[in-house]
């Protein structure tokens, strides 16, 4: 009735409905089509196409627009919506397009892959440049005989980056061919989860191979190979050909610089001062390592964060309940044995083989009036305008099974007793909600009462009058204004006290939603509403929804029990998990790429700086050190190496995490929180690498000649 719905828990009465022929119409069929993606599923009827009638102006039109560039799509909408009232249906398609009606979706979409594009530039220049700077470093000797024989230094510059070049060349194609690879695998092993992302199984995602997007990498990888080899090259042309020669340039230190507190010799012994000394004296090489350490700390925790607030956003707009298969155990037919109560059936299909948990609850909507001293601030700025003192809010009550109830009244550690005093009832709140603010264009969290909130009103309405109402003459010209003023006159307020705020809510009640849900246990939900009227329902969690549902079935018939008011809502939601989990798999591929890469980049600095440094342990040795007390100085140089990495990376991954959750918060409200259990990660993986390398390194050391190593020419 003009468009407004009745309220869905009046009384239907089927003898009531009535059907008023209009005219009649004679058609000749020419053909049948599937039903429409337009035509409601539980339509009382079927949709005939045919053409328009200019002589029926009466009812609704849609028209189809095909745009040269979907970009425009709104700007037309808004231009021809002052005469037509123009709305979209498309949206899909256009998201999917890259279209969208709010700028905070672009801000946000290309917020994070600017940041995804530099967290992974950082860590292939981090690592490439490493390479490049140990390479030159070894070479450094036969740079200068070069240029003592009238090498230029714009020759041997010419050579590093020819060295690139090659690099590139065998290094490049071979990236590329391994990224195709790594996409066509992922995608072949989550097929299934797009095919229901979609929405239609025909669809299969295939790797396409776009020529200029191979060009475009590979352009983006030689530059990266280019700019990391800039500063080595340029290092290498800078040192004299005498001071390559002799070794004796490349760190230059004074006696003072190398001088270590008495406090280090009296804690760690001869070995911790050598080592102290070591980092001093080869500030270079030492401040390579703690930067190689220092790049893949703040990669790794970046990468962390990135992907925890990417999942967190996806996650929380898609809706997500904590049950698998929902029974309208209140919605029964005459055929249902009334016998059998509520708690006996809800027992009965929780017994079924593939159901893990169950629980079940009596459900009731209601309305409640808040007034702005009811809201936060923050809340009350959001709903209410300058002319308006109060919002109508939609309140669900739910009378939860005793044994569910208890179980999170544990959980929860709150006092039983006080939520089971019949002459007291008091309920479970849960007052926050989710809602996408077209001002701010973001997906917003508000807190719909004041967490010092005690009780507040709601109204239900009165069935023998509400029912009057309907069978009068006067609701048969009503509109749907006035149908709505008359509901309010046939409700009845109620006061609900307030027990407790919750964040969560016992087994079958958790899911995203825009209203106020208050629980009772079900033996007082009587006492807080006399006769308490609404939908009975049973909440079923399965290991398996799909055997479990033939499994339920069959219970329900052997029992005598209708079999049409299951409903699977893990098939619903399908989709919304499958949007999770792609954006999981490739977040943890993403933090495993980083990963290997860091630990690639770090392995290959350290180890490579121990090798260098083989003619200085052989020293060591040849005065004296025993090998537990190189082991010794190697593990003071780990914690030191470790240490300064972690002092400097750790802060900075915290200011990355910090810009990552300002691009994200602008089209999704979240709270800030720092990655602590990827710090935790990066804090031991640095030590656990670190010595793991130092060992591996200290080992083909040791295997060496010690002749053979004072001989050694990199030093």
């Amino acid at each position: 009735r003009d468009g407004e719905l009745l309220n869905q828990s009046a009384e239907y009465d089927p003898e009531r409905e009535t059907l008023t022929l209009r005219e009649t119409g004679e058609y000749t069929v020419v053909g049948f089509y599937e039903p429409p993606s337009f035509e409601n599923a539980n339509s009382p009827g079927f949709t005939a196409l045919t053409l328009w009638d200019n002589r029926r102006p009466t009812g609704r039109a849609a028209t189809y627009f095909l745009m040269k560039d979907p970009a425009d799509t709104f700007d037309f909408l808004r231009i021809r919506e002052r005469d037509y009232g123009a709305g979209l249906r498309n949206g899909s398609l256009l998201r999917f397009e890259g279209v969208s009606q709010f700028d905070s979706f672009y801000v946000v979409l290309y917020g994070m892959a600017a940041i995804l594009f530099l967290l992974i530039l950082f860590g292939s220049v981090s690592l490439i440049y490493n390479v490049f700077s140990i390479s030159v470093s070894e070479r450094t000797r036969q740079f200068g005989l070069l240029a003592s024989v009238g090498a230029t230094r714009k020759q041997i510059r010419r050579t590093v980056f020819l060295e690139a070049g090659y690099v590139s060349l065998f290094g490049i194609p071979l990236r590329v061919l391994c990224g195709i690879l790594g996409i066509g695998v992922t995608f072949r092993l989550i097929r299934d989860k797009f095919y229901a992302f979609y929405g239609v199984e025909e669809v299969e995602l295939k790797v396409v191979v776009s020529p200029a997007s191979l060009a475009l990498a590979a352009l983006a990888a030689y530059a990266t190979v280019l700019l990391s080899a800039w500063l080595p090259a340029r290092r290498a042309v800078r040192v004299s050909p005498m001071e390559a020669i002799r070794q004796s340039g490349e760190d230059p230190v004074r006696p003072r610089q190398v001088k270590t507190s008495p406090l280090t010799y009296r804690l760690f012994g001869l070995e911790g001062m050598l080592a102290s000394k070591h980092f001093r004296r080869n500030r270079r090489r030492y401040r390579a390592t703690v930067l190689s350490l220092f790049a893949s700390v703040v990669l790794f925790i970046s990468a962390s964060s990135y992907c925890s607030y990417l999942t967190e956003m996806v996650t929380g707009i898609y809706e997500d309940r904590d049950y698998d298969i929902l029974y309208e155990w209140g919605d029964l037919s005459q055929e249902q044995d009334d016998s059998l109560t509520m708690a006996q059936g809800a027992a009965l299909l929780g017994s079924t083989p593939g159901v893990t948990a169950y629980s079940y609850a009596r459900v009731m909507s209601t309305e409640t009036d808040l007034t702005r001293d009811m809201l936060p601030e923050d809340t009350a700025e959001k709903l209410l305008s300058q002319e308006t003192s109060e919002q109508t809010v939609n309140v669900t009550l739910y009378g939860m099974d005793s044994e569910t109830f208890d179980r999170f009244l544990t959980q929860q550690g709150l006092d039983k007793d006080r939520f089971h005093d019949p002459d007291r009832p008091l309920g479970i709140v849960n007052a926050q909600c989710q809602t996408f603010n077209t001002d701010t264009q973001r997906l917003e969290r508000m807190l719909l009462l004041k967490p010092e909130t005690q009780s507040f009103t709601v109204f239900v309405e009165d069935q023998e009058k509400w029912n009057a109402y309907l069978n009068s003459p006067e609701s048969e010209s009503a509109t749907g204004r006035e149908w709505q003023a008359k509901w309010w006159e046939c409700s009845q307020p109620y006061t609900l006290e307030v027990g407790a705020f919750a964040e969560a809510l016992p087994f079958g009640l958790n899911g995203r939603t825009s209203q106020i849900r208050v629980v009772y246990s079900m033996d007082v939900i009587e006492h807080v509403i006399p006769e308490f009227q609404g939908g009975d329902q049973i909440y079923l969690k399965t290991a398996d929804h799909e055997k479990a549902m033939a499994a339920l079935e069959k219970t329900a018939e052997e029992n005598g029990l209708p079999t049409e008011w299951f409903f699977d809502l893990y098939a619903v939601h399908e989709s919304d998990r499958n949007a999770v989990t792609i954006v999981r798999v490739f977040a943890y591929g993403f933090i495993v790429l980083i990963s290997l890469i860091s630990v690639a980049n770090v392995f290959n600095t350290i180890s490579t700086s121990i090798l260098l440094r083989r003619r200085e342990y052989a020293m060591l040795r040849s005065v004296g050190m025993t090998e537990k007390g190189v082991s010794r100085m190697m593990m003071l140089e780990c914690l030191l190496y470790g240490a300064k990495s972690l002092l400097y990376g750790i802060p900075v991954s915290f200011v990355i995490t910090y810009v990552i959750f300002r691009n994200v918060d602008t089209g999704y409200e979240l709270a800030f929180y720092l990655p602590w259990g990827a710090v935790a990660i990066a804090v031991c993986s640095v030590f656990l690498v670190v010595f793991s390398t130092m060992v591996y390194a200290g080992n083909k050391v040791k295997q060496g000649s010690l002749v053979d190593a004072l001989k050694s020419e990199n030093y």
